[in-house]
């Protein structure tokens, strides 16, 4: 439902084992990092669905700019580069709690 969607987070322990992985695929070489790239793609599609959340709900608190909801959308489908954006701002969100700090 719609406020699952926007509800979705996660903790500080799964961003800290996310950027484990990472450096497991970077420095890594052979089997593990071959592995480590498979799950860095799956933890991209989490933190951009959550990346996503944050940025409706900022997005969609702007009263005053109704246009950049639907314009986010369309950017999103467009250009797939911008998922890796959205995906540091879900990344992001499992520590600074931003959906808490852009609207208070």
């Amino acid at each position: 439902s719609r406020q699952e969607f926007l509800a979705l987070n996660t903790r500080k322990g799964t961003a800290y084992g996310s950027l484990a992985v990472l450096a497991v695929a970077w420095g890594g070489g052979g089997l593990w990092s071959e592995a480590a790239w498979n799950i860095a793609v799956i933890l991209l599609v989490l933190y951009a669905f959550i990346g996503t959340a944050v940025l409706h709900v900022l997005l969609s608190s702007m009263q005053a700019k109704r246009f950049l909801l639907p314009a986010f959308y369309l950017l999103l489908l467009v250009l797939p580069q911008t998922l890796l954006p959205v995906a540091l701002v879900g990344i992001g969100d499992a520590w600074f709690n931003l959906r808490k700090q852009l609207i208070n």
